[in-house]
Parts: structure tokens; C-alpha cells; sequence
């Protein structure tokens, strides 16, 4: 499957009692393989078991590749910032935020392990809003064959030209594709990006989609980057610090 349809929602923040129909009248006419929502756009805490509910409810059977954002998770080791990967309505996994921003030190936890999530001839990694603004991630994403990074993210607008700048360097510098969303609520204000990186003569550029308030609908194909990707791996000489990462396969 070297093309695949992706979308990015740019949700409106929500209490957890206005979180169904939030989601699904936002999922209403998006066709796409992938779909990608913004980071906490649930407010409030949840313990695991509300936050499988409600996936569960939000009818994505026909959904291949839905990352619901990402959910504060109160766990009895703490306080997670952590996202799910869907695969027709089930769980696969979930990615916890590593790199934790400003006051997140003081209240959640940090993860532990880069995920990639494998099916088919595609893997997936998620890197949570500020995970993305450290070359080691991506890295390990890449060395492991990573295909398509999901960055859900909630980004003041003060702060949108340093956030695209990051996105569309990750992109360049690994040849990976990068999804980012982020919520159209206040103080957030949308304008998510997508980047997606493509041969020309012989180097790369990466092209790239951004929306004010709209959702974002692009086709990624992998032809276009997979043997960039890994040429520039092979080519870096750099030896990266950072967690241990592991495969889901289904």
C-alpha cells in the first residue's frame, strides 16, 4: 500500500461529558486511512477505563489508522500524558509522552519506551507534541523503519512558526512524513500542518499543508521517501541517547 489517505481533525477542547459528540460529528465525512486528533483535547483526568470507553464508542470500526490524540491517564504509577493507536476500533497500543513540557514535570509522569506500531507493510510512531522537538526521537523512529510519525499537540499561537519549523525540519532531516494537530480552541487556534518529504533531482524538498480551522486531507506515499529515509540514516554518524523502543505488531 505505497498510498494512503491521511487527515488531521483539528478538535475543539471538551469536557469529558461532551466528548462523543464532539469526536464523532468531527469524524462525519472524513474518508482517510489515517486520522489524527489534537493532544489532551479532553480536559479532564481519566482513568484508563474511561478513556477505552470512549474510543470504543466512537465508532471507528471502518477507521485502519486512528489516533485519537492524547488523554491525561491517571494510573495507579501516576499521571501519564498518553495516546492510543486504533486499528478498526481496537487498541493496538498506546505511546506515553517521554518529554515532558514546562509544569507537565510537575504533574504527569514520563514515559518510558518509543512504540512503532506495525501492520502490513507500514509502521507507525508517535511522538507527543514537545517529544517532536528532539532529533533522538525521530531517530529511533527511523531506525526502526518508521513510515508515518503522528504528533498529536496543543500549541499556543504564539508559538505556531516555531512549532511548524520543527515539523518541517523532522521531516527533511529524517525524510519521514509528519502529521501534527493541534486544537482550533483558544489559546491554540489550530493552523496544524502536515510535511511530507519528496525526492527532487537529487536531494529533497518536503511539501507541506497548513489549515487555520479546517481539517487537513493529503495522500502519502511511501515510494516517494522510504529509500531517503533510509539512505539518510545510514548516513548520519551520530549515536543517539534515549529510551528503548520496542514493535507492535497486528
Amino acid at each position: 500500500m505505497p498510498e494512503i489517505g491521511a487527515s488531521i481533525i483539528q478538535l475543539k477542547r471538551t469536557d469529558k461529558n461532551s466528548a462523543h459528540d464532539n469526536a464523532v460529528n468531527s469524524l462525519k465525512n472524513v474518508n482517510s486511512e489515517i486520522i489524527l486528533f489534537p493532544e489532551k483535547w479532553i480536559t479532564e483526568k481519566l482513568t484508563m477505563e474511561e478513556a477505552l470507553s470512549i474510543i470504543e464508542d466512537l465508532g471507528t470500526e471502518n477507521i485502519p489508522y486512528f489516533i485519537p490524540g492524547s488523554f491525561s491517564i491517571q494510573t495507579d504509577a501516576g499521571l501519564f500524558n498518553r495516546s492510543f493507536f486504533v486499528h478498526y476500533g481496537k487498541i493496538a497500543g498506546y505511546q506515553d509522552k517521554i518529554m515532558l513540557y514546562g509544569n507537565e514535570k510537575i504533574h504527569y509522569n514520563s514515559g518510558n519506551i518509543i512504540t512503532i506500531f506495525s501492520h502490513n507493510d507500514l509502521k507507525f510512531g508517535i511522538a507527543v507534541c514537545y517529544d517532536i522537538d528532539f532529533p533522538y526521537y525521530m531517530k529511533i523512529l527511523a531506525g526502526n523503519g518508521c513510515d508515518i510519525v503522528l504528533n498529536p499537540s496543543l500549541i499556543g499561537h504564539d508559538f505556531n512558526v516555531e512549532w511548524h519549523m520543527y515539523i518541517k525540519i523532522r521531516s527533511l532531516e529524517n525524510r519521514m512524513p509528519v502529521m501534527s494537530a493541534n486544537s482550533i480552541s483558544d489559546p491554540y487556534l489550530g493552523e496544524s500542518i502536515m510535511a511530507v518529504p519528496f525526492g527532487f533531482k537529487n536531494g529533497f524538498r518536503v511539501r507541506t499543508k497548513i489549515e487555520k480551522y479546517k481539517n487537513i486531507e493529503d495522500v502519502i506515499n511511501t515510494e516517494d521517501y522510504r529509500d531517503g529515509r533510509n539512505k539518510r540514516f545510514m548516513e548520519d554518524p551520530g549515536k543517539y541517547a534515549g529510551p528503548e523502543s520496542k514493535i507492535i505488531k497486528f
